[in-house]
């Protein structure tokens, strides 16, 4: 990815085709140590799979510098000069819904990149959410040349903060491809829950008055789907009411 302009392989959360892998996986074990090192489940939702299954199927062969990225790093790397120089960066929102983020340490698992063999190096660099990433390149947005980029969030966490869900024992449910709902549990791990997921929802650094991470605790449907069901019901709603033609 850092030696050109686009993504070589891109995926979506939808992507079932490790769904196997998976199972093997958790079929040897896996699954507990998955569960406490990165408050995720063992399911191909999660970046780490995908990696692994890019590696296998040689889709990374061909490359000078292979690299794997959520979109947030894409951004920040393309706007920041891409090939060119562009800032190859991430943060804890993100990064630990890859499957490779130690909770705990908000920093790369040599448990998990182990567990899936990826070398650590294809991954951005890890920094608070509130920070300085990198300033906007002159060759990619001219306008705005030199402008600082200091904030990045995950999309749900962002509107947790968005919508002031700052304090520990808020909960806000969201709508997006997947319905989630999410609790801010404060700043200390909160520990696995059967049932639950947890994540990092945003780390704001040295620059905050707080400057320690806050958590989140949610719960979700098995398949992010629940965007595409409300657009298939109301797109149904709407065809079988329409009024019948008159003879």
């Amino acid at each position: 990815m850092r030696r050109d302009d686009s993504p070589t392989a891109p995926s979506s959360g939808q992507d079932r085709r490790t769904g196997a892998y998976c199972d093997e996986l958790d079929a040897c074990g896996a699954t507990p140590v998955v569960r406490a090192t990165t408050g995720l489940v063992l399911d191909s939702y999660f970046s780490a799979s995908k990696m692994r299954w890019f590696l296998d199927h040689g889709h990374m062969d061909d490359l000078d510098a292979p690299s794997f990225a959520t979109v947030d790093s894409w951004l920040v790397w393309w706007l920041s000069g891409g090939a060119e120089d562009g800032a190859f960066v991430t943060e804890p929102s993100n990064a630990s819904r890859t499957m490779l983020m130690d909770l705990a340490t908000m920093s790369w698992s040599n448990t998990m990149t182990t567990l899936f063999d990826v070398d650590p190096a294809m991954l951005a660099t890890i920094q608070p959410s509130l920070s300085n990433f990198a300033t906007v390149s002159a060759d990619v947005v001219p306008e705005l040349a030199g402008v600082p980029i200091t904030g990045v969030l995950g999309d749900q966490q962002s509107a947790l903060f968005g919508q002031a869900c700052f304090r520990p024992g808020v909960v806000k449910a969201t709508y997006g491809t997947g319905a989630f709902i999410l609790a801010n549990v404060g700043e200390n791990h909160p520990g696995v829950f059967d049932g639950l997921i947890t994540t990092l929802a945003w780390d704001l650094g040295e620059v905050a008055p707080r400057p320690t991470p806050s958590r989140d605790r949610r719960s979700s449907p098995a398949r992010p789907c629940s965007g595409y069901a409300t657009r298939w019901d109301s797109s149904t709603i709407r065809r079988n009411s329409r009024p019948s033609p008159q003879v």
